[in-house]
């Protein structure tokens, strides 16, 4: 439905009322604060190094004439000695200054000291800028970043004047780099955390002013959202003080009620017209189908008439034929009741002759099963020959141990006993010679057994066979009792169809006579449903254009009803 496309393909991203008036209200302010806070912060940097380099000029001035003042009364070279008087030098280390006398452009007196060893940093030259700026120039030189001995420092350098206008070397005067940057750190540092609270501030104050502001426009979004998922009946909640959004408020109401009388009308119209649609469709399609019952009725009887018409020729000319058919099936018939009294005999003798089997085999069953039974008997025997053969086998090994033993005590006799050992040998002959015969005789008995075993798996085998086989010709002896049944009610049924073939004949004379009066009557009928079958044709063509007009009314009305149901 349109309602729901719409509804579903609404972009729910882009940017955040809340961000978009958070950015609004916070650009300028962060701006101008941004911007009072750095030129503040220049102006005050400005202003401190302004003030740092006017103290190293007051200082410096003082210095440089307090130097020119000693030069002038105790002659140039009172600071190239070694025990010059530091005393002055030394009184602005307090302060945290460095100052120095260079003779020429060496330092020659200052209260500069080296960060590793704590020496002051006497015998050292000035840098080639301040030499050519003030030393060669005679100009007054400041300058910040100046490196001392890997320190920074802001400087201020002033040339020494003699009193006939020679200049002979320089005052310097520095400050550390990280003193200068510490005060203007205190002073800046204030302006940036004042510049911080009043960030903070004016962003919770925007922020809730933003949340106020934003409240109806997002109450109007979630009604508009409402309405378009087709939620019309929901009363709106948004309220506001502000003009705009009250005019919003007060024209999604306006909306609202008109969509609600709107979409109650097309209901209620959808409806009417959806159940006219169907009664309409109803009693259409019951009109179409009782016309197309009617058409198709009258066109098979169209055509059975126009077959009648056909086949009453056919079976006139075919009436006489069924005369003769008839005849010759009289004729037939009486064959057939010869032909069944013969077969009716041979299956009488053919079902002796399975008796005759059926008893035969009973015999060869019993005389297979009597086999069987001498075989096990033969077996048992065979059974108890092996038995006589292990006490053979053990009789034949107790002689042999007499035997030994009866050798042992000839031997101990000596001559006397001689002949007793012949004999004890004897024994032990005939010992192992009944032995050997036992074993035979319990070979030939284990083969004997095995033939045997064979025999009775064989005979078994025999007599299932046998016994399947009697089932069989028991089953067949079923079925020729059967077919002797089937035979006898065939020459009974042979000898009704031959006194029913006699009736025949005066049916067909009734036949011919009907179906010349059926021919007439059938052309009447054929020329009678062409007519109706033309008429009932074109009013069911008007009935099924009026059926497919009503469908597309009905499709319509569906398709209004789905649209519509769409608002709630």
């Amino acid at each position: 439905m349109a309602g729901n496309g719409n509804s579903n393909g609404m972009k729910k991203g882009g940017f955040d009322f809340l961000k978009m008036l958070m950015l609004f209200g916070m650009v300028p302010i962060i701006t101008a604060i941004l911007i009072e806070t750095f030129v503040s912060a220049s102006r005050t940097k400005h202003s401190m190094e302004e003030s740092v380099y006017d103290r190293l000029n007051a200082t410096n001035m003082a210095f440089n004439h307090y130097v020119e003042d000693v030069i002038a009364n105790a002659g140039e070279g009172i600071f190239l000695t070694e025990d010059a008087d530091h005393t002055f030098v030394d009184s602005y280390t307090s302060e945290n200054l460095g100052l120095t006398i260079f003779m020429g452009d060496t330092r020659a007196v200052t209260n500069l000291r080296d960060s590793k060893t704590n020496e002051r940093l006497e015998g050292t030259k000035a840098s080639d800028a301040v030499i050519a700026a003030c030393l060669n120039g005679g100009q007054h030189y400041q300058s910040d970043g100046v490196m001392i001995n890997g320190k920074q420092y802001y400087v201020d350098y002033q040339p020494i004047y003699t009193t006939d206008g020679r200049i002979i070397g320089m005052t310097f005067v520095g400050e550390p780099y990280d003193t200068v940057r510490s005060a203007i750190l205190s002073v800046t540092t204030p302006l940036i955390l004042i510049a911080v609270i009043l960030f903070v501030f004016f962003a919770v104050l925007i922020f809730f002013l933003s949340l106020y502001v934003r409240r109806a426009p997002s109450l109007i979004s979630e009604d508009m959202e409402r309405m378009a998922t087709g939620d019309i009946m929901s009363n709106s909640v948004a309220h506001s003080s502000i003009t705009e959004n009250l005019n919003m408020i007060t024209a999604i109401g306006n909306m609202k009620s008109v969509l609600q009388d709107t979409v109650s009308r097309i209901k209620e119209s959808a409806d009417e017209l959806g159940d006219d649609a169907s009664e309409v469709m109803s009693l259409s399609d019951s009109s179409a189908s009782g016309a197309a019952q009617i058409s198709t009725a009258v066109n098979e009887l169209s055509l059975t008439a126009q077959n009648m018409a056909e086949n009453v020729q056919e079976v006139n000319s075919h009436a006489a034929e069924m005369d003769e058919t008839v005849s010759e099936i009289g004729g037939n018939v009486e064959s057939l009741n010869k032909n069944a009294g013969t077969m009716k005999n041979i299956s009488r003798l053919a079902s002796d002759k399975m008796k005759d089997v059926m008893t035969s085999s009973r015999r060869s069953v019993e005389a297979v099963q009597t086999i069987n039974k001498q075989i096990n008997l033969t077996n048992e025997s065979i059974a108890k020959v092996n038995e006589a053969i292990d006490l053979i086998i053990d009789i034949a090994s107790q002689t042999k141990l007499l035997s030994l033993n009866a050798s042992i005590e000839a031997a101990r006799a000596g001559e006397a006993g001689r002949g007793f050992a012949v004999v004890a040998d004897s024994i032990s002959q005939l010992s192992e010679q009944s032995n050997n015969s036992a074993s035979t005789i319990r070979t030939i008995a284990e083969e004997i057994l095995s033939n045997s075993e064979v025999s009775v798996r064989l005979a078994s085998e025999i007599m299932e066979t046998m016994n399947a086989e009697q089932v069989t010709i028991e089953e067949a002896q079923e079925e020729f009792e059967k077919l002797e049944a089937a035979i006898a009610e065939s020459v009974d049924g042979i000898r009704e169809i031959d006194e029913k073939t006699e009736a025949l004949k005066d049916i067909k004379e009734r036949i011919v006579n009907n179906v010349s009066d059926l021919s007439a009557i059938s052309e009447e009928n054929a020329a009678s449903n062409a007519e109706v079958s033309a008429s009932t044709d074109n009013i069911a063509t008007s009935i099924q254009e009026i059926a497919e007009r009503i469908k597309a009314v009905s499709t319509q009305a569906d398709n209004l009803k789905e649209i519509v149901a769409f608002f709630k």
